[in-house]
């Protein structure tokens, strides 16, 4: 990712190796197809695009926050209960960090209607590190999964994993949990560059799944980005 901050920390800058990540991991699924170029080049600019604003902010304002600015426009909330959630997806060309703002997620589930499901806790990251607290078993409060992509498990536990860890201990296995997918996303990120990716790894498992239904080059092309805004409103 090309920053990262905590709660207490400043951002800091990250490299990311966006042109190998996508070679490495689309190439030799899609470079056969007369588009991938064009669709690679889009791609690549959005990023490229992202991670130059990203430097250029961290140089404009170097002990800049994210959660600090937002407490900015709203006094009410405190720095030190200002709810975050960071996930890592680790690769050979560096490690991208998706910053999920927990406090824009209590305000956005009842008013994007996010489903209440039950996820399969086989299907489900969780922080590896969360400690366990036997009394969280008392803590009734729903856990937040959001949907994701382009790793290996197809849900992170962004809200809960305290609660999520007391109810494994327990011998649970599936959990019921407000379930946060794409059409809910695009304001759960502390930036737009962490919408961008997963907005592009979604449309990679897209592609792949039309591909594996039919490789015919429109029907790959059909869930791309590329294509979609060239047909918008056609």
């Amino acid at each position: 990712m090309p920053f990262k901050f905590t709660g207490n920390t400043p951002m800091e800058y990250v490299p990311f190796d966006f042109d190998g990540y996508i070679d490495d991991s689309c190439k030799e699924l899609f470079g056969h197809y007369s588009f991938y170029e064009k669709w690679r080049q889009y791609w690549i600019g959005i990023f490229h695009e992202h991670d130059e604003s990203v430097k250029a902010y961290i140089k404009k304002f170097p002990n800049s926050n994210p959660i600090m600015e937002r407490i900015k426009h709203y006094p009410s909330l405190q720095s030190n209960r200002y709810e975050m959630y960071q996930a890592e997806h680790i690769t050979d060309f560096g490690i991208f960090t998706f910053h999920f703002d927990v406090e824009a997620m209590h305000a956005l589930k009842g008013r994007l209607g996010v489903p209440i499901e039950t996820v399969n806790g086989a299907d489900l990251y969780m922080d590896p590190d969360t400690p366990y607290y036997k009394r969280k078993i008392e803590d009734k409060r729903l856990p937040y999964f959001v949907r994701i992509y382009g790793v290996k498990d197809p849900f992170v536990c962004a809200d809960g994993n305290k609660r999520m860890k007391a109810r494994i201990e327990n011998g649970d296995r599936r959990f019921r949990g407000y379930v946060f997918y794409p059409e809910h996303i695009e304001r759960i990120f502390f930036s737009r560059l962490d919408f961008y990716f997963y907005i592009f790894l979604r449309e990679v498992d897209f592609m792949y799944g039309n591909m594996e239904e039919d490789s015919r080059e429109e029907h790959v092309l059909s869930v791309t980005q590329v294509f979609l805004q060239a047909n918008a409103g056609k």
